[in-house]
C-alpha cells in the first residue's frame, strides 16, 4: 500500500525587499516580443519536484518541504530572472553572466533582507568557494573560466558552469563596494533594467550605460581591470570584501 504524504498548511511570508526592489516591478515580462533569445536558449520551467515510495516512512514536517519544493534561494533566484533574464536579455550566451550574476546579485539583495546582511555575506563567501572548486575542475588557464569566453562553434553546454553566475556576482559585489554600498549600488540596477527593458544587450552595453550612471565616479572606474575581469581566465583579479559574521541562524538558513 502507497503511503500517503501530508503537507503542513504554510503562513504566506511577507514579500522581502520591497522598498529597496521598488521599482523593478514597473515593467512586467508580459511581451518579449522585441528581445532577441540567445542561440541555443533553452526555457526550463521552475517546478516542484515529487517524491514517492512504496513504504511507509517517517520524515519531519521541514524534510518533507525539503522533498517536496526548491529551496527558497532557488525560489528566490527563478523570480530575479523576471528583470534580468527575461526582460533584460543577454543578446548572445557570451554574454551569459549579465542575466545570471545579477540574479544571483538580487536573489542574495533577498537573502539581507530576510536574514540580515551577515547571511548576504555569508552567501558571498559560499559562491567564492563555488567559484574556486568549478576553477579548480576546468583548469585556471580554461577559455571556458572566463566572464565572455568565446563559443564559436562551442555548444553552450558545454561551456556551463557556476562561472557566469559567481564569478558575474563577484564583479557586481565588488563595484557595489567601490561605489558606495547596497543602497547606491541597487539604484543603478533599477536604472539598468529601466533603460534596457524589453532589450537584448550585451557587455559592452552594460558597461557603457555603468560608466554613464556613475559619471562622478569615472576615475574609480578606471581603476578596475576589465580585462582581468571579463576576458583572462582563472579566478578574478580581486575578491571581494565579504564579512566573516559567521551566525547559526545564517547556516541553518543556507
Amino acid at each position: 500500500m502507497t503511503s500517503q504524504v501530508f503537507r503542513p498548511q504554510q503562513s504566506r511570508p511577507t514579500r522581502p525587499g520591497r522598498k529597496q526592489l521598488q521599482g523593478l516591478s514597473r515593467h512586467r515580462s508580459r511581451s518579449r516580443r522585441s528581445a532577441e533569445q540567445p542561440p541555443g536558449c533553452r526555457c526550463i520551467p521552475l517546478r516542484p519536484t515529487t517524491r514517492s515510495t512504496n513504504r511507509p516512512e517517517r520524515r519531519s514536517s521541514d524534510q518533507l518541504l525539503h522533498d517536496s519544493y526548491p529551496p527558497p534561494k532557488v525560489i528566490a533566484h527563478e523570480i530575479c530572472h523576471s528583470w534580468t533574464g527575461n526582460l533584460v536579455t543577454n543578446k548572445t550566451w557570451e554574454h551569459s553572466w549579465l542575466k545570471e550574476g545579477h540574479t544571483v546579485y538580487l536573489e542574495r539583495r533577498i537573502g539581507g533582507r530576510l536574514f540580515g546582511e551577515p547571511f548576504r555575506h555569508f552567501q558571498a563567501l559560499g559562491g567564492w568557494r563555488e567559484l574556486q572548486n568549478t576553477i579548480n575542475t576546468l583548469g585556471d588557464t580554461s577559455p571556458f573560466t572566463n566572464l565572455i569566453p568565446k563559443l564559436n562553434e562551442v555548444d553552450p553546454d558545454v561551456a556551463h558552469s557556476s562561472v557566469p553566475y559567481e564569478k558575474g556576482f563577484a564583479l557586481l559585489f565588488h563595484l557595489e563596494q567601490l561605489l558606495g554600498g547596497p543602497d547606491v549600488f541597487i539604484g543603478f540596477l533599477k536604472a539598468y533594467i529601466q533603460q534596457f527593458a524589453y532589450k537584448s544587450a550585451v557587455t559592452e552595453d552594460w558597461k557603457k550605460f555603468l560608466y554613464s550612471y556613475f559619471k562622478d565616479k569615472v576615475d574609480v572606474l578606471n581603476k578596475v581591470d576589465w580585462n582581468a575581469w571579463m576576458h583572462t581566465p582563472g579566478m578574478p583579479p580581486v575578491k571581494p570584501t565579504a564579512k566573516k559574521v559567521i551566525c547559526a541562524h545564517s547556516a541553518q538558513q543556507i
